[in-house]
């Protein structure tokens, strides 16, 4: 005779399955970390933005898939660093004041992914008052182009020189907003002074050193205009690609400019220059890479790997020749200008220039 199990035995089993299930649910639940976005702002004033940020969104996605990379439209000028925003890169004509404010987080020397291959006047000058507070990444100077079957000014290495060849007009200038001509007569003051200074003197009217302005004078007078077309203010390399088409006989731009002279770059030559008729004291503006010093501990690691990122070799050069063409980008790393000189030989150019001895960052 077969003996039937009562039915509260069958709920019971029933039940017991049951809170299993919802007990494994909670637990898979639980472990679950939450989803990391790692916040980061790059420097927009580069000749191709957009490759660049891809091949940063690309080396990161190989590196932490897991881990979402959100790209913030911050304005480093602003005088503020947001909250969340983790990495930045930034200039550092605001490095003093964003460390003494407590916007950077205080980094090693063990922090930085192949330390020695940075360029060492450009890491000192991330320094304030000893303490490393961001990697150096591009860096941009004036340079002075003249073209190589120009035997007249094969020699010139000042504008006073310069402006004895040229008189009033030949020279060819991007440079038109009242910031770059404050910039200007400030390095013009340092060569003058023949010394680096890190607190400049207030500019008044009526107070301006004879020399320093002298030599902003001579600019004026030596710039060539376009009778045709007056340039739009966006538009930053105009007279670059003027002095490649044959305007002009000299262009004092930065290196990038060379990246819209196309193969003509290769019939100029190009260099640092001093401002008066003294020796050159080497300033260079520089973007550089920090971490939010209000950085949570979960993401410190994170953020470390994404400056190294921002800031390595490897991304650099790629960053170098995305959209097909060399950026001529000056870097703070004496690998990028090996690793792209094979191709691109104007690239051992560029490095004597980060190189020369004794440089300062522009704070």
């Amino acid at each position: 005779m077969r003996v039937q199990k009562p039915k509260h035995t069958l709920y019971i089993f029933l039940a017991v399955i049951l809170c299993m299930v919802v007990c494994l649910v909670i637990l898979k639940t639980g472990n679950t970390p939450e989803p990391v976005t790692m916040n980061v702002s790059l420097y927009k004033v580069v000749p191709d933005y957009d490759s660049f940020k891809k091949t940063i969104a690309d080396r990161w996605k190989e590196k932490h898939p897991e881990v979402e990379l959100n790209f913030e439209n911050w304005d480093c000028y602003s005088g503020e660093v947001p909250e969340g925003l983790d990495v930045f890169v930034f200039d550092t004509i605001s490095l003093d004041s964003f460390a003494e404010r407590g916007f950077l987080l205080a980094l090693s020397e063990k922090d930085i992914q192949d330390y020695n291959d940075l360029i060492p006047s450009f890491v000192e000058g991330c320094r304030v008052n000893g303490t490393l507070y961001a990697i150096p990444q591009f860096l941009c100077a004036d340079l002075l182009y003249t073209r190589k079957n120009d035997a007249d000014l094969k020699n010139v290495q000042n504008i006073d020189s310069l402006y004895n060849v040229l008189g009033d007009s030949g020279l060819l200038l991007d440079k038109h907003s009242a910031t770059s001509k404050i910039c200007m007569y400030l390095q013009a003051l340092i060569d003058e002074k023949q010394s680096y200074m890190d607190h400049f003197p207030p500019i008044k009217e009526g107070e301006l050193s004879p020399i320093a302005a002298d030599s902003i004078e001579k600019m004026r007078k030596m710039h060539q205009t376009d009778p045709k077309n007056e340039p739009e203010d966006e538009d930053q390399f105009y007279f670059a690609r003027k002095f490649a088409e044959g305007m002009g006989r000299a262009y004092i731009g930065y290196s990038e400019a060379m990246n819209e002279m196309g193969e003509s770059a290769s019939d100029m030559d190009f260099r640092l220059f001093s401002m008066t008729d003294s020796k050159n004291i080497p300033v260079f503006y520089v973007d550089a890479a920090a971490i939010n010093a209000k950085i949570s501990s979960k993401k410190r690691a994170l953020a470390l790997d994404l400056l190294n990122i921002i800031t390595g070799t490897d991304a650099l050069a790629r960053a170098q020749t995305n959209g097909g063409s060399p950026q001529y980008l000056l870097s703070a790393r004496y690998s990028i200008y090996d690793a792209m000189a094979s191709d691109y030989p104007l690239y051992e150019d560029l490095k004597k220039i980060a190189s020369v001895p004794d440089a300062f960052v522009f704070r």
